[in-house]
């Protein structure tokens, strides 16, 4: 079965007001396309769940998106500096109140295996005497239990499920009906594409299956879970998608610097999201220079 369509069609079908939603990618393979065309289609009161809330996060939380964040962290890692939409939405309620779930890192990743495997829990170390623990905002008081080891008898966590309606997730090849492959730095990539209920895939190249089935080891989604697929390239840009670019620090350092202020991410966004009607108009600002400079060398 074909499932190919459009970024703009994918969003517009699969994304809607109030859901909860994940963009996969640790570090690398962030589907930056995927949240700027929710941006432009200005989808609402979503809820967005991440291991790594950088800039993506950032950017939507600015334009108004998100209501509520479930992530270990949302920061920019170029300085590092802070993501400063994120700051101005929890300390001053700009551009609206948004509720924060954190999770520490490896916790966030037992819950959402627990959900690609359609576990009831996972367990992992003791959260106890953290503001991790006790503080439960969006999730409730059923965020984490602690029982005994049966084996050693130390105390353990366990964390549910944490089950998005939708995974967003970008990756290196995919054929039309969907499976997808990544090779590289995976991270938690695995776990994050494969917990929602419904997966949409956006590729930097659409194959044939004869190509999948060459390497079938680098299958993270396998088709019959996917329901969209769209071909996106360059579409986790400015992160690095492994043998095909290199992270753009240029560009995060310039987000970093334009989003101080207001009016100043407002500007960023009216010149690399707004004013661009798709990512092939974006591709077509950021020119071929740059392109070329951060397109993947092999190493001799």
């Amino acid at each position: 079965m074909n499932k190919l369509m459009t970024m703009k069609e994918a969003v517009a079908k699969y994304i809607k007001d109030g859901q909860s939603f994940l963009i996969s990618g640790f570090s690398i393979n962030q589907g930056y396309a995927f949240a700027h065309e929710i941006i432009r289609q200005k989808k609402k009161n979503l809820t967005l769940i991440r291991s790594s809330g950088d800039i993506l996060a950032d950017q939507m939380i600015g334009a108004g998106c998100i209501s509520r964040v479930i992530s270990p962290y949302v920061w920019n890692p170029t300085g590092p500096s802070s993501a400063y939409c994120f700051r101005r939405a929890i300390e001053k309620e700009i551009p609206h109140k948004i509720e924060l779930e954190e999770f520490s890192f490896g916790s966030f990743c037992m819950a959402i295996y627990a959900a690609a495997h359609g576990l009831p829990f996972m367990a992992t170390y003791p959260l106890e005497g953290t503001g991790i623990f006790r503080h439960r905002s969006i999730l409730g008081p059923d965020k984490v239990r602690v029982m005994e080891s049966p084996f050693s008898g130390e105390k353990v966590c366990l964390v549910k499920p944490l089950v998005p309606e939708v995974c967003l997730v970008h990756v290196q090849r995919a054929d039309p009906e969907g499976n997808a492959q990544m090779w590289g730095p995976l991270g938690d990539v695995r776990g994050t594409a494969n917990a929602g209920k419904m997966i949409i895939v956006a590729a930097e190249e659409i194959v044939d299956q004869a190509t999948i089935l060459e390497e079938p080891y680098k299958t993270i989604v396998p088709g019959f879970r996917v329901n969209a697929v769209i071909h996106e390239p360059w579409g986790a840009h400015p992160s690095d998608v492994f043998e095909h670019y290199y992270r753009d620090i240029w560009f995060q350092a310039a987000y970093a610097e334009a989003s101080k202020t207001v009016e100043g991410f407002q500007k960023f966004m009216d010149e690399w999201v707004y004013g661009v009607e798709n990512r092939a108009e974006y591709l077509e600002k950021l020119g071929r220079k740059k392109k070329e400079e951060l397109r993947w060398r092999k190493q001799e």
